[in-house]
């Protein structure tokens, strides 16, 4: 792809008159924070009894009645139900009509009165296919339907009428009329199961205790069941049949016991709840999902062939993760979204504690470090950033707010509390916390008061600096010494690109001297800095030699950007870094400074052939994997920043050749890794995203063929997918092609075969393809539900069919523009982030700019995945300037 051939194209439509067109209206199913507030002041005592048939069939019917008491009767009252159909409602016992604006309906206060209303509702709705509300879906290796909800932040909605807001907690009762096969699982065990005609039977779950509505849930179809009984409360894990060969589920309840006996001991309270199942469900739009006492988690946790380390510690994270919700979140919950990160930072810090100090996966922190903090730091310097306690006006903003600030960040900023405050009086702080406000809702407020009550400490600074402004601040030092013997450290704190203030920190420093060329810590400083400038003295008495290196932010307890010396990023003076990155002893240091070294080539201060250069020497030494997984993807990446991606600006011949000396660079590695070993593996993925060249294709067709095998690897059904996926994408023989195809299918009847086969269609490099497949995504129907349609956008351009993506510029902007984008929040949210034009391009960079500078009311996911786009052009663009 040529820098010339794109601006023949891309600068006419800058300018194409119907590129920026008139603004359509946006989705206003949503709740306004006023509108919940003035329901919260009116409404209290809330209670829920359901019942609904479920089925095969496309939608389901239920009757509900909601029992409530009224603080006043100055204003109707709202009640959110989600695109249904209502059959009739009773108010009190008289049966009325009322006014129904498909996202809701309100009830004259004059049919109600101030104690024990009852409202009775008789409805039917379709079931979801997006992963929200009451989802279906049919497997296709078997036929079987299975249902699970989704109901965070505002879609409790789409299967029962209600208020659904956090600070309305309540009961609930629930009864099921379900096909005879099914299991029923909701928030509570089942009073009774009796069969009814018709091959029916009717599940009967007692009142719940109480919680919000969008932690309630209901689960139903012919799941696959495991059960331990030799912990004090049941014990369940579900998954569809089919999926019942890649479940550990001893792997699962270890995970789960050793969560349980480190959080009641932590929190000094007892698991709230009557029972703790675990749901692994197709087509999950997230992670997993915290519903009371019934947790769903997404089918991408597991894999069906190898399981490797990194495989089974991301599961122990995210269930440790989910059980930590039982406390902070469901029996502590915000009152409004604005109080979202509290729950989900604080859910994020304990899993990793739980992880590290309850599981065998004592590399938590480290993860923690590569994971959740690097999201944080990459959120922190976007325009697009905001403060861990955010504004949240509406559930649409609250959404948009599901990003690295309220996991990463907030998460690290509470890692960064604990240490200011000292960790037995965070645990005292939080255990008090969640004794006072059990049942209820609390705000920050109320959380900084508990950890200000245990630890005697005024945390008002602490709460403006860190939570209420946004933007990561720059930490630099520089050393002063005299006769080798060290005087003094100057920390200097910078802004960074979204701070506008300089916060208060406390941090470690380690001090680094080189000997016989090998680097050793021979002192570990404790310091608080504040303000733009902070000099530490040492006395001589303390005899502390001149550092040879200073490691900033040792041990990562502070939320900084550690900037590295320039003098240490010239090509002459890397051999610094060099050494120190080939000490294999430090495993979070190393982490540490390879990512600080990226952020350089990012900033433009480390060319990226440079950082290749050590990248490709030091790291296939390193006999730590996480030091590997974590890093080989900025040489082989598919998206921009990468040394693989920068190839494509290259011309042919060069191209090919650097192309194919990266191939044999991964494939000589990974035939040097140990046999049957995670890092074998890990190396042959990036085979796999690296390989071009007509030898590629040759051998990964006759691996799928079994004519040839790779040594020491088994190469399962997510490999072969991942292969396959590789060669439709080129045209070397589109006969041979199909045949592989074909045969895959025959073998992998799955939902994961079927979504892979025709992401093997859309990769096809054919202009045709392209466009079916575009008009498909821009128009999703019941033919491919929102998952599958996630899947083709993650393979339809890849890096070497960039010049296919043209044409369609000016398609993806005019249907962003007038809002024609079908499908739901998590629809759109996933469309705009991964369809967005990105050629790392001056002129992808103005058209990016104009349409932001024009487009007023796309709504709040599009435009800040946008601007993000934006701002990966910019980072981009520098970095090939600076390659040069």
């Amino acid at each position: 792809m040529a820098k010339n051939h794109l601006f023949g194209i891309l600068i006419p439509l800058l300018f194409s008159c119907n590129l920026f067109t008139n603004q359509g209206d946006t989705n206003k199913d949503i709740l306004l924070l006023d509108d919940a507030e003035s329901r919260y002041k009116q409404v209290q005592q809330v209670r829920y009894d359901l019942k609904l048939q479920i089925g095969e069939e496309e939608n389901f019917t239920g009757k509900v009645k909601i029992y409530f008491n009224l603080n006043h009767l100055n204003s109707p009252l709202r009640f959110d139900f989600h695109r249904g159909k209502i059959d009739s409602i009773y108010i009190n016992g008289e049966e009325k009509s009322v006014e129904y604006k498909e996202g809701f309906f309100t009830i004259s206060s004059n049919l109600l009165k101030l104690e024990n209303n009852i409202v009775e509702i008789t409805y039917s709705h379709p079931y979801s296919h997006s992963g929200n509300g009451l989802h279906q879906f049919k497997d296709p290796e078997d036929g079987e339907t299975y249902l699970y909800s989704q109901f965070e932040s505002f879609h409790a909605n789409q299967m029962f009428p209600c208020f659904d807001q956090p600070d309305l907690k309540a009961t609930y009762k629930l009864e099921v009329l379900a096909p005879s096969k099914w299991k029923v699982i909701s928030s509570t065990l089942a009073s009774s199961i009796l069969p009814k005609e018709k091959s029916l039977s009717l599940h009967s779950f007692p009142e719940s205790k109480k919680f919000s509505t969008y932690i309630f849930s209901l689960h139903a179809g012919p799941y696959a069941e495991w059960n331990d009984t030799s912990y004090k409360i049941p014990l369940r894990l579900f998954s569809r049949k089919s999926n019942s060969k890649y479940i550990d589920s001893k792997f699962w309840f270890q995970i789960t016991k050793q969560g349980f006996v480190f959080f009641e001991n932590y929190f000094g309270i007892e698991y709230p709840f009557q029972k703790y199942d675990q749901l692994i469900v197709p087509e999950f739009n997230f992670g997993a999902m915290e519903n009371v006492a019934a947790v769903t988690f997404t089918e991408r946790l597991l894999s069906r062939g190898t399981v490797t380390r990194r495989a089974k510690e991301k599961i122990a994270n995210v269930i440790l993760h989910e059980m930590a919700h039982m406390w902070f979140g469901n029996l502590v919950t915000m009152k409004w979204w604005d109080g979202l990160w509290l729950n989900e930072s604080f859910a994020t810090y304990m899993a990793a504690k739980a992880q590290y100090e309850a599981t065998e996966f004592k590399e938590a922190w480290e993860t923690f470090y590569t994971g959740m903090k690097a999201w944080a730091y990459s959120s922190d310097r976007s325009s697009t950033t905001h403060p861990i306690q955010a504004e949240i006006n509406d559930t649409e903003e609250a959404f948009v707010n599901f990003d690295g600030i309220t996991y990463g960040k907030g998460a690290s900023v509470l890692k960064q509390l604990e240490y200011f405050v000292g960790d037995k009086n965070f645990q005292t702080g939080v255990s008090a916390y969640l004794k006072k406000y059990s049942y209820s809702n609390a705000k920050l407020s109320d959380f900084l008061f508990s950890i200000e009550e245990s630890s005697k400490k005024d945390l008002a600074r602490w709460s403006k600096e860190w939570l209420e402004k946004e933007g990561t601040n720059t930490l630099s030092y520089q050393q002063n010494c005299k006769s080798n013997q060290l005087q003094s450290i100057v920390l200097h704190q910078g802004n960074g690109p979204t701070s506008n203030i300089l916060r208060s920190h406390r941090t470690k420093l380690a001090f680094i001297n080189f000997k016989e060329s090998k680097p050793e810590i021979y002192k570990i400083v404790e310091a608080e800095y504040r303000g733009s400038v902070t000099k530490l003295e040492f006395q001589n008495s303390e005899n502390i030699s001149c550092p040879d290196f200073v490691f900033l932010n040792y041990g990562d307890y502070d939320f900084v950007r550690s900037e590295i010396q320039k003098e240490f990023l010239k090509e002459s003076n890397l051999n610094t870094l060099k050494l120190i990155l080939s000490d294999y002893g430090d495993l979070l240091q190393s982490l540490m400074l390879w990512r600080n070294l990226f952020e350089e080539v990012k900033d433009g201060n480390l060319k990226l052939k440079d950082y290749n250069t050590l990248a490709m020497e030091e790291l296939p030494k390193d006999p730590r994997d996480l030091i590997l997984e974590s890093n080989l993807g900025h040489i082989t990446s598919g998206n921009y920043i990468s040394y693989h991606s920068f190839l494509y600006f290259k011309h042919i011949p060069e191209r090919d050749k650097l192309l194919s000396d990266l191939e044999n660079f991964i494939w000589a590695n990974m035939a040097n890794s140990k046999s049957n070993s995670d890092r074998k593996r890990f190396w042959f993925q990036n085979y796999i995203s690296v390989g071009s060249s007509k030898e590629f294709h040759t051998r990964s067709a006759n691996i799928l063929e079994n004519r040839e095998l790779v040594s020491g690897l088994t190469i399962d059904q997510d490999l072969r997918w991942s292969l396959l996926k590789k060669i439709c994408s080129f045209h070397y023989d589109d006969k041979l092609t199909k045949k592989l195809l074909n045969n895959e299918l025959k073998k992998d009847k799955s939902k994961f075969g079927a979504d892979n086969a025709l992401a093997c269609e859309a990769a096809h490099p054919d202009p045709v393809t392209k466009s079916k497949w575009m008009s498909i995504l821009v128009a999703p129907s019941k033919e491919y539900s929102a998952s599958t349609l996630r899947t083709i956008m993650y393979t339809i351009f890849p890096i070497h069919q960039k010049n296919l993506q043209i044409p369609f510029v000016e398609f993806f902007y005019n249907n962003i523009e007038n809002n024609k984008i079908g499908g739901d929040e998590n629809y759109l949210e996933t469309y705009s982030e991964m369809m967005a034009p990105q050629f790392c391009t001056e002129e992808n960079k103005h058209i990016l700019k104009k349409f932001l500078s024009h487009s007023k009311k796309i709504p709040a996911t599009v435009r800040k995945n946008l601007e993000l786009n934006l701002e990966a052009e910019e980072d981009c663009v520098l970095v090939r300037k600076s390659d040069i």
